[in-house]
């Protein structure tokens, strides 16, 4: 009988959102385990840094080999939630085949640095398929990362080849956390942190999510973390760009999580220590922690 995977931590959200840092983080956890990296790239853009996640021998969890195909990578990479490609990457409980789960298990249980601990795995797809996942395994708990549009934008459309313009990065921000915000009302234990709160208060943050998991937090856990990298990031934008930003993504998205749109160079709204967020239902008997 195929060993199943026990209540795994799913860290999902946007391309260089800061699922990295969170996932490093996570991975020095004595009590969990991340996936293991399959290939040192030749040259990386992260060589020498916190965030080479191949230089602390982990890897995400969509690039398991055997793992099944509807969880691999598939064209448009880059742009995942775009309308062209999000038909490749969504999936919910619908896409949910007999044999699935057994499969997806014994994939993540060979792939682990360490299959005696708990599953701790991130996918920046999965943000669109935490339906699909949760079908899988009725036990996970989902960390989503959230990031000001303006400089996880500016890192992707301007840090990074062939991921395309400001434009077409503003529509895949706001279709990957819009799909994510409609999904988490029917997730069962689904905790949003924002990637400003990580890097300001990353003792406070942590705590707050190693409550959610249910885990004791160590002192392991801690790792450099590199500040200004948001007002670097928006300083590459022109005012043309961040008054696209600002139209494609609806106000609707912009006060769910928390973020001010830009008009001009405006402050971002403070943001809210952990004290301040809201939590629907105790973590330990499931519930969702959200940011206001």
């Amino acid at each position: 009988m195929v060993p199943m995977i026990e209540a795994p931590i799913f860290i999902v959200g946007l391309n260089k959102s800061g699922t990295s840092l969170l996932y490093l983080m996570l991975s020095r956890h004595p009590a969990l385990s991340a996936i293991r990296a399959f290939k040192r790239p030749k040259s990386s853009k992260n060589a020498g840094t916190t965030l080479n996640m191949e230089d602390h021998h982990i890897g995400e969890g969509q690039k398991i080999p055997d793992l099944i195909e509807k969880l691999r990578p598939a064209s448009g990479s880059g742009r995942w939630a775009c309308p062209e490609f999000l038909d490749r990457y969504r999936l919910t409980e619908a896409e949910a085949e007999p044999g699935d789960r057994e499969s997806v298990s014994a994939a993540y249980e060979r792939a682990m640095t360490n299959p005696d601990a708990r599953l701790v795995e991130k996918s920046p797809p999965n943000t669109v398929r935490t339906r699909f996942l949760q079908a899988l395994f009725p036990d996970a708990t989902f960390i989503h990362i959230v990031r000001d549009p303006y400089a996880n934008i500016a890192a992707n459309a301007k840090k990074r080849d062939k991921w395309g313009s400001t434009d077409e990065q503003a529509v895949h921000w706001a279709a990957a956390n819009g799909t994510y915000l409609e999904d988490s009302a029917r997730l069962t234990r689904a905790m949003t942190i924002r990637y400003e709160a990580l890097v300001a208060r990353p003792d406070e943050t942590l705590q707050a999510v190693c409550d959610f998991c249910g885990i004791e937090r160590s002192a392991e856990m801690m790792v450099p973390v590199e500040q200004g990298l948001n007002e670097e990031m928006t300083a590459l934008l022109s005012k043309d760009e961040i008054d696209g930003i600002s139209e494609i993504i609806s106000p609707r998205l912009f006060r769910a999580f928390g973020y001010r749109r830009k008009g001009s160079w405006r402050r971002l709204l403070p943001w809210p220590t952990v004290s301040r967020v809201r939590r629907s239902a105790s973590p330990a008997r499931g519930g969702k922690t959200s940011a206001p």
